[in-house]
């Protein structure tokens, strides 16, 4: 099992995967960069793709194949939960909604 996220740093959305559930794929993004949201997945390879899929039909994709411009991070973060909510995984489900949290400096983890 690993995990998808969805951070945000310089006005960009990035959408990623790590086989580890702890924070250090994370911290490679740097200082402005915040989790927004996160959760476990069976298959994260297959399921990046197609969350991929998905953002690239409703944003502009900025850089490489993972970071988009967004213009409603509402709109990105209720994309990203309504995916998750759609995956199948295991009995410990790990799922953060950033609205109600203040956004976490990943450098911090």
């Amino acid at each position: 099992m690993g995990i998808l996220y969805l951070i945000i740093k310089d006005n960009l959305v990035k959408l990623g995967k790590s086989k580890n559930e702890n924070s250090s794929r994370l911290n490679q993004y740097g200082k402005n960069a915040r989790i927004i949201c996160c959760a476990n997945c069976d298959n994260q390879d297959d399921a990046e793709k197609e969350l991929i899929r998905l953002f690239k039909s409703n944003f502009k994709l900025v850089k490489g194949r993972e970071w988009f411009a967004y213009q409603n991070i509402h709109k990105a973060k209720e994309l990203f939960l309504n995916f998750t909510k759609e995956l199948p995984i295991s009995k410990d489900v790990l799922m953060y909604d950033m609205e109600d949290v203040e956004m976490e400096d990943v450098s911090q983890l």
